[in-house]
C-alpha cells in the first residue's frame, strides 16, 4: 500500500500537517480496521477495535502537548482512564462493559491476568 501511495505520486507539500499523517496512515488504517489516524494510534497500544476511534477522539480532544512521544502520551492516558470513560466509548450495541474493555486492555498488556 505505502509503495501505491508512492506511485500516485500525491503532492505532500501542498497538504496541511494533519492530511500528510492521514495519507501516510492509509496502510496503518487498513492493517488495524480503523478509519482515523487515532483510531491507529489506540490500535497500536492494543486498544480493543471497536472502541478505539472513539478512545482515539478522546485521547486526541485531551491531549496536551509534552516532551513524551505521543506514543507515550497515550498510553499513560489510555492506562489512567476509568471504566467509565471506557463505557462512555463503547458501541452503543455492545454487550460489553467499560469495565470489560477495560480490563481486556489491562490483559492484552500484561497488567492482569
Amino acid at each position: 500500500m505505502g509503495a501505491l501511495q508512492t506511485l500516485a505520486g500525491v503532492n505532500l507539500t501542498a497538504l496541511s500537517t494533519d492530511e500528510v499523517e492521514a495519507f501516510r496512515s492509509v496502510p496503518a488504517m487498513i492493517f488495524y480496521g480503523v478509519p482515523t489516524v487515532q483510531g491507529v494510534l489506540m490500535r497500536t497500544l492494543a486498544v480493543p477495535r471497536s472502541v478505539a476511534v472513539s478512545m482515539g477522539d478522546r485521547f486526541k480532544a485531551e491531549e496536551t502537548p509534552g516532551a513524551a512521544l505521543r506514543l507515550q502520551r497515550a498510553r499513560t492516558w489510555v492506562e489512567a482512564q476509568p471504566s467509565a470513560v471506557w463505557d462512555s466509548c463503547k458501541p452503543p450495541e455492545a454487550s460489553l462493559s467499560g469495565e470489560d474493555y477495560r480490563r481486556i486492555w489491562r490483559v492484552l498488556n500484561g497488567m492482569e491476568a
